[in-house]
């Protein structure tokens, strides 16, 4: 297996300076609490743009997508497609409706049409939802970490962590913009060359279709019921995620963020079909390495020098920005629903320094979970967490904006119990001929609509 070369190094070295500098200005921006969470409501078309494509286009749409090629060929697709049609929703179907409710988080919109225990409810397992995400983009962080460096998993996770801590600390959301668009500059340059390059040395990949197992280029490598529950899981969590709920309310009018969410969803497939054919690539020509090695192996091996250090870091920026959304929204919940109710009368300073506590704690919980022999499956934990997320999260929310005053308290709560705890049973105890996503919805579908027609809903408005 190829690790970096000097000149390789030399640039991984540049561009992380250049990413440092960008985080250490933007940090300078930073003056309260709207700023850090929601860049003070200022982005306008480009920026929304790279802050809602920037949050795939790292662990998940890059890296995780080659592994999955690498394994299981067009099933790589799966996770760029549910991305592009979860962000066309919220951009245009959505976002209208989230920013004139005034309420940053799904869990504030749940406590105000629902009422305290639900918003309780919901933050607890949203939690624990967003937390296994974090899981995915540790591990891309330490597959780059340990393409280039012969150290220990140990070493690899606690640099990702750093790094991570890193961007929290300097920019907060306002920095991830400005980090998310030139890493989407450099990574989709790089993305489109490499896949133009093997299309060309395969023979427009006949070379690929003659040397990989067929079911590579199926539609549905691993069947329907699971493919197609991955993209389901990937649209419904995706929407009911948080740092997408931040990107709503970064843009500055109705209009930027449609706009900005209607071109940072196109872009997501265009990397998706790229990265999907660099990780069959890598099947063909390195069948003896990880699977979590596709993508950075296949920059060490096939591309050289300075670029390639280049490349390399922005991968790995691109990880510790995608882990970052992750750990803020994470945060921003806790705050606005946690310790504002312990503290109401916190200032910014003191929600600021308790957020970046959670970040830590959380950071640590990782490296230990990670080094304990959790699985290497990049994208078993991003399926994982969607779906957990659209269970607690997603019909919820759609009541709280577009069912208000229809349905009980009692009903929400028993959906965002049920509907995860049906996803967990269909996942580890049932053998299911689909993901377990679509039996997880179907039971707090069936809840939520037995709430529509049977319940009594008491007002709980503050």
């Amino acid at each position: 297996m190829g690790t970096a070369d000097t000149m390789q190094l030399v640039g991984m070295a540049f561009a992380i300076a250049v990413f440092a500098g960008i985080g250490i200005y933007t940090g300078k921006k930073i003056k309260t609490k709207s700023d850090y969470y929601v860049a003070g409501q200022s982005f306008g078309v480009a920026a929304v743009a790279s802050s809602t494509s920037g949050m795939f286009i790292g662990g998940g749409c890059v890296i995780g997508t080659a592994q999955l090629a690498f394994t299981d060929g067009f099933s790589g697709l799966a996770f760029s497609i549910g991305c592009c049609i979860a962000i066309l929703l919220m951009g245009l179907g959505f976002s209208r409706r989230i920013r004139a409710s005034g309420r940053q988080t799904i869990q504030e919109m749940i406590d105000f049409e629902f009422g305290r225990s639900a918003c309780v409810l919901a933050t607890l397992l949203g939690v624990l939802a967003f937390y296994v995400n974090s899981m995915s983009h540790f591990l891309s962080g330490i597959s780059l970490i340990g393409s280039v460096f012969p150290v220990s998993t140990l070493v690899s996770s606690l640099v990702t962590g750093a790094l991570i801590l890193v961007c929290v600390f300097m920019g907060g959301f306002w920095g991830l913009s400005y980090i998310n668009t030139l890493k989407m500059v450099i990574l989709i340059s790089t993305c489109i060359v490499s896949a133009g390059a093997i299309f060309a040395i395969t023979d427009g990949l006949g070379d690929m279709r003659a040397e990989l197992p067929a079911r590579y280029f199926e539609l549905f490598p691993r069947g329907a019921g699971t493919d197609l529950g991955n993209v389901f899981s990937a649209v419904l969590g995706i929407v009911s995620t948080q740092s997408t709920i931040q990107s709503v309310y970064a843009a500055r009018s109705d209009r930027d963020c449609r706009v900005g969410f209607t071109i940072g969803a196109l872009l997501l497939p265009v990397v998706g079909i790229c990265c999907t054919i660099i990780g069959m690539y890598m099947r063909m020509t390195a069948p003896e390495i990880s699977s979590l090695q596709a993508f950075p192996q296949f920059i060490i091996q096939h591309t050289h020098g300075f670029l390639s250090g280049v490349i390399l870091a922005t991968t790995l920026v691109a990880v510790a920005s995608a882990g970052v959304s992750v750990m803020l929204g994470i945060a921003g919940v806790l705050v606005n629903n946690v310790y504002l109710r312990v503290r109401p009368d916190a200032d910014t300073r003191s929600q600021l320094r308790f957020s970046r506590l959670v970040i830590v704690c959380l950071l640590a919980f990782t490296t230990v979970v990670i080094n304990s022999g959790a699985s290497d499956a990049i994208m078993q934990y991003n399926f994982l967490s969607m779906g957990l997320r659209c269970t607690v999260l997603f019909l919820p929310m759609c009541a709280a904006l577009f069912l208000p005053g229809r349905i009980s308290p009692a009903f929400v709560m028993l959906s965002t119990v049920l509907g995860p705890a049906s996803l967990l049973v269909g996942t580890y105890a049932l053998d299911l001929p689909f993901d377990s996503t679509f039996f997880g919805m179907a039971v707090s579908a069936v809840v939520m609509l037995a709430g529509l027609l049977f319940g009594k809903k008491s007002p709980v408005h503050d």
